[in-house]
């Protein structure tokens, strides 16, 4: 009917009964069972998700048209509530110079926003609003970052990836005087929260962080 037709166009744009949501374990090595854990939200933009178990997670939310949304929640022995706002996705468009293989981009506020470059160095990712550091590599280890403020729904064009050659951290970590083998080192920019690079530490307590672009950090 006519009525039918006028509410299926108004709902053209995806809503948050499309949601999917993802748990996945806070654990470095992931279990098999961690992307086995998804449900859709309901009209009102509720979901549950059952038996899962105590630890802590991560819950991601998706949907066509926004940016995703993640937020952490800590399960003991009762119920855990996950609040997540979805906004609309903005874009970073640029290019990335020069360019001496495959190379890809990322948003290190959220790396599940990644893209390939194109042949032609060009690139285009999609974002929430907001600041951005955007890390660019390719296959020969060239790395480059730039910092890029996305307006709400808006897109932000001529931004430049510059590559050059990745540095190495080296060094050790110790517990108690002794190497802390099961340890994990990562390396932050300076001036964002946002992770760089990181690394296992091997059995005799050292590490290697690679592919870090010059600059300054923690």
């Amino acid at each position: 009917s006519p009525r039918v037709k006028a509410a299926e166009k108004r709902c053209a744009v995806p809503t948050v009964a499309e949601l999917q949501l993802r748990l996945r374990s806070s654990k470095p090595v992931q279990s098999a069972d961690d992307d086995a854990w998804t449900s859709i939200s309901d009209s009102l933009g509720r979901f549950r998700i059952e038996g899962i178990g105590a630890g802590d997670f991560s819950v991601r939310a998706s949907a066509s048209g926004f940016a995703d949304a993640k937020v952490g929640v800590k399960l003991e022995n009762d119920d855990g509530l996950a609040e997540l706002l979805l906004e609309p996705s903005g874009f970073i468009e640029g290019t990335v110079r020069p360019m001496t293989g495959p190379a890809t981009v990322k948003a290190l506020r959220d790396e599940a926003h990644t893209v390939f470059v194109n042949a032609d160095g060009s690139f285009r990712l999609a974002v929430g609003s907001g600041d951005h550091l955007l890390l660019g590599e390719d296959s020969s280890g060239a790395t480059g970052l730039a910092r890029v403020n996305v307006p709400p729904k808006g897109t932000v064009r001529g931004v430049t990836l510059q590559l050059q050659g990745g540095g190495k951290i080296q060094g050790t970590v110790a517990l108690g005087g002794q190497p802390a083998a099961c340890a994990r080192v990562w390396v932050r920019a300076e001036s964002d929260p946002y992770e760089i690079s990181s690394a296992q530490v091997e059995p005799d307590g050292a590490f290697t962080l690679e592919r870090v672009p010059p600059g300054q950090y923690w």
